[in-house]
């Protein structure tokens, strides 16, 4: 697989500027890209294309870890002949033999105190002055190709001379190539190593995104055969990112025992199905150098998002083949749901709006992310959002959803959107949150979504509650369950009747909870269950009348002929004699035992 793909462009730029040094008209050249484009890749061809033509290659590579040290470049490029640069005492650490003092002589002025060493900022001009005496001494005997990469993590002692060297080395037959990290973050990134250099002394480029065709060109040379929507599915995982997009292919190479030229028959939506994992890899590696800041706003999305997504899979479009999630950010333009995404991702990650809403711009750009016509940013697919989630565990992750369910509430989002945070989130143990979720559950079950209700009531009952609004969930509930499977939710109804609370709420659970026997074929330990509160309630008229009309229904309806039922007389419970539908060990709906012969 190449990986200059789409970098011509930068080698013949980077010839020809060796080319100029060369004839002793040397220069800096700044190579900037984001993450992942590629930067060590093209500074290792450019070194062997400059070594191929009689340079001298330096090479020195920074890290996070060399802030720490000064002059680790300088150590990198010269080696041993730099040694100079370590730290020496201030004073000497002998005296020629001439001028030693002698023992018995008297000291004249013994109170006079030493004179003081170089300060700092003396030291650093003179090894940056003896430095620059090495470089001239190499560049004297052979033209130089002076490679540094990542200067955005070397130490200031290393980047000062770097740019100073860029002032005079137009004088040499030097080259000098640094690439430097170039992407928008949140938190706003220092000064880049041009920064006060004129645009006389340094030359920049900046690497651009992989486009669709080069991208479709690198997935049809690791898997001929791939079908052209396995080919689009894996372009859109690698969203234009060279590193991603080679990590990806590299994992799914492994997924073909034989020889690895098969791409699946899917991709995976989440990276738990890929290994050896390099996709996940270079992600966590991406959002690390990032920083913090930028790692939460892109999880926070990342939550966002899921939730969404989350939604779709539930809700099946409708007839006429709407989106059922087109709503979920609040906004009557896109414009203005593009604000509200980015104020509420801003809100959950403790993030200046601005920065985020430039940064979901930036991430745009570079193909990470997608506009949607809807105004609203998404990851490019749900793999990479699965990757940038993995980061997470599940308490981050249900502590940002509960944030987000609060934020759109403020915002005014409707209840099946908040309650899909809700639902995947912490407890949030304010009172709006039962409502949202028994409001969204009752959506669900007009708009024959039983399933979606039963799971935003399940998620209600883990939110503190009174004892009768707790009852009142418990009897919507297990009336679902209980039509789901006949004895689904009895459990659920015995928990209401045995809450504590008024009488009308204890006859409205008692009466849930009968007709959830009765359909399970218990009719008779409900019609006994009835009677027994029917007593218990002597001094309530009115809710004894109600507890008899629900008797007398179930005792009135019409059963469901099966083909082991007969029809025949049984008695009654009040002694008249009626035909009921009988049943081995019993009938229906008078709940008598049947008797033998």
């Amino acid at each position: 697989m190449d990986p200059l793909s789409e970098r011509d462009d930068a080698l013949r730029l980077l010839a020809a500027e060796a080319e100029r040094a060369r004839a002793g008209s040397g220069r800096l050249v700044l190579l900037r890209g984001a993450t992942g484009t590629g930067r060590t890749a093209l500074l290792r061809a450019a070194a062997q294309q400059a070594s191929g033509r009689g340079m001298r290659v330096l090479r020195a590579r920074c890290t996070p870890e060399d802030r720490g040290t000064d002059w680790g470049v300088a150590r990198q490029l010269f080696g041993e002949e730099a040694d100079f640069l370590q730290d020496t005492p201030t004073a000497p650490s002998h005296t020629p033999a001439a001028h030693a003092p002698v023992a018995h002589a008297p000291v004249a002025h013994a109170h006079t105190q030493a004179e003081p060493g170089p300060t700092p900022a003396e030291r650093r001009r003179t090894r940056g002055a003896l430095l620059w005496r090495l470089l001239e001494t190499y560049a004297g005997r052979t033209p130089l190709f002076v490679a540094v990469d990542d200067v955005h993590a070397a130490d200031p002692s290393s980047r000062r001379w770097l740019t100073e060297a860029a002032r005079l080395v137009d004088g040499l037959p030097v080259l000098l190539v640094v690439t430097e990290r170039s992407q928008y973050d949140i938190d706003p990134a220092a000064p880049g190593l041009a920064h006060g250099l004129s645009p006389a002394f340094v030359h920049t480029h900046t690497l651009a995104p992989l486009s669709a065709d080069a991208a479709t060109g690198l997935v049809r040379a690791a898997f001929p055969q791939a079908a052209p929507d396995r080919v689009a599915d894996c372009v859109r995982a690698g969203a234009g990112n060279p590193l991603l997009l080679r990590a990806l292919l590299h994992d799914l190479s492994s997924w073909n025992a034989d020889d690895g030229s098969a791409l699946p028959a899917a991709l995976p939506d989440t990276c738990a199905a890929l290994y050896p994992g390099a996709y996940p890899d270079v992600v966590s590696w991406w959002l690390a150098g990032a920083g913090q800041a930028t790692a939460r706003v892109a999880r926070c999305l990342a939550v966002l998002e899921s939730a969404e997504s989350d939604a779709v899979a539930a809700r099946p479009p409708a007839a006429d083949g709407a989106d059922p999630a087109r709503d979920w950010c609040p906004g009557y333009c896109p414009d203005e749901r593009r604000d509200t995404q980015a104020r509420i991702a801003a809100r959950m990650a403790q993030a200046d709006p601005d920065r985020v809403m430039g940064w979901l711009t930036a991430m745009t750009r570079l193909g990470l992310l997608r506009r949607g016509e809807d105004g609203l940013h998404r990851y490019a697919h749900p793999l990479l959002r699965d990757a940038v989630l993995s980061g997470w565990t599940s308490g981050r992750r249900r502590e940002a959803h509960r944030t987000a369910a609060e934020e759109l509430m403020g915002e005014g989002a409707p209840a099946g959107v908040v309650a899909g945070h809700l639902f995947h989130g912490s407890a949030v143990a304010e009172p709006w949150a039962v409502d949202v979720l028994v409001e969204a559950a009752g959506e669900e079950v007009r708009a024959g979504r039983p399933r979606c209700a039963v799971a935003y009531l399940r998620r209600a009952l883990d939110e503190p509650m009174a004892p009768v609004r707790r009852a009142t969930v418990l009897i919507q509930l297990g009336s679902l369950e209980c039509a789901a499977h006949p004895s689904g939710g009895l459990a659920r109804l015995a928990q209401a009747v045995r809450l504590p609370g008024e009488s009308r709420d204890r006859v409205q659970a008692m009466v849930a909870l009968a007709t959830a026997l009765a359909r399970s074929g218990e009719t008779g330990a409900a019609l006994r269950m009835l009677r027994e509160e029917e007593q218990r309630l002597a001094g309530r008229p009115g809710l004894v009348r109600t507890l008899r009309a629900v008797a007398v229904l179930m005792s009135d309806a019409t059963p469901t002929r099966c083909a082991r039922s007969t029809r025949r007389p049984c008695p009654s419970p009040r002694g008249t004699a009626r035909t009921c539908w009988t049943r081995p060990g019993g009938c229906w709906p008078c709940g008598t035992a049947r008797r033998p012969g």
